[in-house]
């Protein structure tokens, strides 16, 4: 589903509209397709509200999954045997302009340089 915008031909103000074409979304969500008596079809928008809220919930837990994830694995990363020193890192300190609202939100790549001691 793309968004679009679009100008209805009976309107005399030929006023731009954003939407989405019924026909696209009808495969996922039926029920919120009405058909008129001329054969068009149409979304029930209020509706589709409930629908778009459900999904921005689903995808905030998701969100808060992978934080959780990203957390517990960063812990494990410092603790980790440091380089050939033998030593164990026990606390890391990374800049906070790293961490996207305090969450351990961090790009591994831009933190850690990764060797091989194999």
């Amino acid at each position: 589903m793309q968004p679009k915008s679009y100008q209805f031909i009976a309107d005399a103000d030929h006023q731009k509209t954003m939407g989405f074409i019924a026909q696209e979304v009808e495969p996922i969500f039926p029920e919120i397709i009405n058909q008129r008596e001329d054969g068009y079809k149409g979304l029930a928008y209020d509706e589709f509200a409930v629908v778009a809220i459900q999904a921005i919930k689903e995808q905030q837990a998701i969100i808060q999954q992978q934080q959780t994830a990203i957390a517990s694995l960063l812990d494990r990363v410092a603790a980790l045997p440091f380089g050939n020193s033998g030593g164990v890192a026990t606390s890391m300190q990374l800049p906070a302009s790293l961490f996207n609202s305090g969450e351990h939100m961090i790009p591994l790549r831009s933190v850690f340089q990764f060797t091989s001691t194999l």
